[in-house]
C-alpha cells in the first residue's frame, strides 16, 4: 500500500510498471477515476469543453479541485479582491463545497495544513487500476 503510484495512465503507458505494481494497493486524496463519480465526469466534460482530451490525468485532478477551491474563494471575497481580502477570507474559517463526489469540504484556516478529509483506494488488478474503496469523507481524528 503507498500514496504515490495512483498516476492514471501509467500502467497502460509502461506494461513493465504495470507487472511491477500488480496486487498493490495505492491511496488517492482526489476521487479516483475508476469510482466513475459525478465529479470527474465533470472534469472530463470540461476538458472537452476546452478542446482537450477527456482522459482526467493526475495533474488534471490536482489543478481542477485547487482551481475550484481558488475560484470560490474569490467568489467570496468581500468587497474587492486583493490580497488584503484574501488573506481575511482565508483566516476567516471559510469553508470550501466541493461538487459532488469532489475531493471534500475544506475549511480555513486549518486547510492550510490539514488535508480533505477524504480518500479512496485502487488496487492493480490485470494491469490496470480498479477501485478497491470508493472514495469516501470520513471525520478527522485529533492528535
Amino acid at each position: 500500500v503507498d500514496y504515490t503510484t495512483y498516476v492514471p495512465g501509467l500502467l497502460d503507458s509502461s506494461k513493465e510498471t504495470a507487472a511491477a505494481l500488480e496486487g498493490g494497493y495505492s491511496n488517492s486524496q482526489f476521487p479516483p477515476n475508476e469510482d466513475g463519480g459525478a465529479a470527474t465526469q465533470q472534469i472530463a466534460a470540461d476538458l472537452k469543453a476546452i478542446g482537450a482530451t477527456e482522459f482526467v490525468t493526475q495533474g488534471a485532478s490536482i489543478g481542477y479541485w485547487s482551481a475550484d477551491v481558488m475560484i470560490q474563494m474569490l467568489e467570496d471575497i468581500d468587497g474587492e479582491i486583493t490580497p488584503d481580502n484574501f488573506r481575511t477570507l482565508a483566516e476567516s474559517g471559510w469553508e470550501y463545497e466541493p461538487l459532488d463526489g469532489g475531493i471534500g469540504p475544506i475549511s480555513y484556516p486549518e486547510g492550510h495544513t490539514n488535508p480533505a478529509p477524504c480518500a479512496g483506494m485502487v488496487k492493480v488488478e490485470g494491469g490496470k487500476y480498479v477501485s478497491a474503496v470508493k472514495f469516501q469523507c470520513y471525520d478527522l481524528i485529533e492528535p
